[in-house]
């Protein structure tokens, strides 16, 4: 990673607290999603602005589960303490309804407000039981 740059590095599902990704969750289970990003030390030195988002998506029932959700904040802030950052969003059990359905999140990070770095990345899907 370039020292101006920003990026996400991952987005994934687990269950609450673990350390592992996980894609399969029983209806009556909360789960998390997890976004990863970084900024190179010029970036986050800067203390400049930065834009945090994300969606999830119901591919089974073309419905959003999560609205695009924007965090905003400048580096070094109580959000983005440090060059990594583990960004951790709680979603509550899904429900029978929705059992056998696949999801998919997708998350973007900016940083600046003028020719903005951008970065994307979507998660591995993952399926309600």
């Amino acid at each position: 990673m370039h020292a101006n740059d920003v990026e996400v590095v991952r987005v994934y599902t687990r269950r609450p607290g673990s350390m592992v990704a996980d894609q399969t969750f029983p209806a009556a289970q909360n789960f998390e999603l997890v976004i990863e990003c970084e900024v190179g030390a010029t970036k986050f030195g800067d203390g400049g602005s930065y834009r945090i988002g994300f969606v999830v998506r119901d591919l089974s029932a073309c419905a959003i589960v999560i609205p695009n959700t924007i965090i905003t904040g400048t580096f070094g802030d109580a959000t983005w303490p440090t060059m990594d950052l583990q960004y951790v969003h709680p979603l509550p059990a899904q429900g029978v309804a929705q059992q056998f359905h696949i999801y998919e999140a997708i998350a973007f990070v900016t940083a600046g407000n003028i020719n903005p770095d951008v970065s994307f990345a979507r998660s591995p899907m993952l399926i309600i039981t």
